[in-house]
């Protein structure tokens, strides 16, 4: 599969080129002596893309973070140069400078290590499944390699993995409703990096980016830090709570409703993200080969009552 620029993102405004050495030299010891004739083609290249919405603004951020892994791989892009539309492969050679423009718009530069292509970047394959779900039993869609293995009922996901995101099989847009989440780690803090278990509004998507709650007790809320509770521990359970109407969302920890939060009375929800589409689930990464479990449980019973009024998350 190649790596290539997301057509939907904007091209760079702004495209500043600076040329490197490329020709054979002599020793630095020794008189001057260069090659007529170049050996390689490189350029440096400083990029600055039009301002870009929330939405543009995610998506670039995980091109670089995710396919890229943080800059470091090539990506084939045809962007107009001084020189014209050229076709060359590109690196990030330091990670983009983000400036925020007010109204949920950002302004992104960076600098490019250019070379012409000879042959399309293709990605290399990565060493675990960034993204699995239930209803993909845990298969990574390029190697069909199974990084997680389900049992429960498809309740119970364990495995090991660098990172990875796993969510209910069903999600919900109706009711009010209640699922649950325990966590089971052998290693923390040393082999997992984080932690978050919650609610998404996107399959696959981690819960910090919608509201979750991290093993060191990191409140999320859209990918920002909200609050701070205390830490969670081995078996701890955590509840997600959602009027489906509002979007309003609460989450407790063995039964404790965090942050003041009253689902029962609709009142002091952590956050209110608008009716939509949403999953329980978690999201982990780990620095090494760290085992990690988590239970979901979308219906009865229950490790803790449902709050008033609400109801399972799934019902056959």
């Amino acid at each position: 599969m190649a790596i290539n620029y997301p057509a939907f993102l904007p091209a760079p405004l702004v495209s500043v080129i600076s040329e490197d050495e490329a020709r054979q030299l002599s020793d630095e010891a020794r008189p001057l002596y260069a090659r007529a004739q170049s050996t390689d083609f490189i350029e440096y290249e400083r990029l600055e893309f039009p301002a870009m919405n929330r939405y543009q603004a995610e998506q670039f951020n995980q091109f670089w973070q995710v396919d890229l892994v943080y800059g470091g791989a090539w990506f084939n892009a045809t962007w107009p140069l001084p020189r014209g539309l050229v076709e060359a492969v590109r690196k990030f050679i330091a990670p983009p400078r983000w400036v925020y423009k007010g109204k949920d718009y950002w302004k992104v530069t960076a600098t490019c290590e250019v070379r012409r292509r000879s042959v399309p970047v293709i990605a290399v394959p990565q060493a675990f499944s960034p993204w699995n779900t239930l209803t993909a039993s845990g298969q990574d869609p390029e190697t069909l390699e199974s990084y997680w293995t389900f049992t429960n009922s498809n309740n119970t996901a364990t495995g090991r993995a660098g990172e990875a995101n796993v969510v209910s099989r069903d999600s919900v847009t109706t009711g009010n409703r209640h699922g649950e989440i325990q966590l089971a780690f052998d290693s923390y803090p040393i082999g997992l990096a984080y932690v978050v278990a919650g609610i998404s509004r996107a399959n696959p998507e981690s819960p910090r980016d919608s509201v979750a709650v991290a093993v060191d007790g990191v409140v999320w809320l859209e990918g920002s830090f909200l609050d701070l509770v205390d830490t969670l521990v081995n078996g701890d359970t955590v509840g997600v709570a959602v009027e489906t109407s509002t979007g309003k969302v609460w989450l407790s920890v063995n039964g404790v409703w965090l942050l003041s939060g009253s689902p029962s009375t609709l009142s002091n929800e952590i956050a209110t993200l608008g009716p939509g589409e949403f999953w329980i689930g978690f999201g982990l990464s780990s620095s090494i080969d760290a085992l990690f479990a988590a239970t979901l449980r979308a219906t009865t019973p229950f490790q803790y009552s449902p709050p008033a009024g609400f109801t399972a998350w799934y019902t056959p």
